[in-house]
């Protein structure tokens, strides 16, 4: 669906996601497998925003798109795609102001902006971790709830099934008793 426009690079996230790719088959440009092993962390979206700016700045691409699961509750993620670059609804710079106050910058107004933008897509890609993190840690919650309640269900079934065991086995061992005080 995304190829439609032209080549696409894939930069997987997690061992899921790299998992999931490999699968089908279709290459990544990197993968990091190790990030969130145990919490997310505002260095690692800084570490990945820088990268993810150096390619649109200098490698020349169109856009950065981000497919992750976002968080609806504990039983509840839809896979979403966030449009990081360029950010959609901005005005064109070169435009003349409408009406407003007329703002002196410091440093300059684009630096200003630019500064904004990359604390922006890296705020971004913090909530995007958190949110594919916390998903993950619910469908783990569901899964080992599911897990449990499903073994208790199993216990109990056992249990009924050995206590019916054992009441016929004395109930037979009664009838031998009483068989054989009447023989005798």
């Amino acid at each position: 669906e995304l190829s439609e426009s032209g080549e696409v690079d894939i930069i997987a996230i997690g061992k899921k996601g790299r998992d999931f790719l490999g699968y089908r088959r279709i290459e990544t440009l990197e993968s990091y497998i190790e990030m969130f092993v145990r919490q997310v962390s505002y260095d690692q979206a800084q570490d990945i925003a820088a990268k993810l700016f150096k390619a649109f700045e200098e490698d020349g691409y169109r856009q950065i798109i981000v497919l992750y699961n976002k968080f609806n509750s504990a039983i509840s993620q839809a896979v979403t795609a966030l449009r990081l670059l360029p950010m959609s609804g901005l005005e064109d710079p070169d435009a003349d102001p409408q009406e407003g106050y007329d703002y002196l910058y410091e440093p300059s107004a684009p630096a200003v902006l630019d500064s904004l933008l990359r604390k922006q897509v890296e705020i971004q890609l913090f909530r995007i971790f958190q949110e594919s993190f916390a998903g993950e840690h619910g469908a783990r919650m569901t899964a080992m709830d599911s897990a449990t309640s499903n073994a208790s269900e199993m216990i109990a079934s056992l249990t009924l099934t050995f206590n019916r065991a054992r009441q016929a086995a004395i109930t037979t061992e009664l009838i031998e008793v009483v068989s054989g005080a009447d023989a005798l």
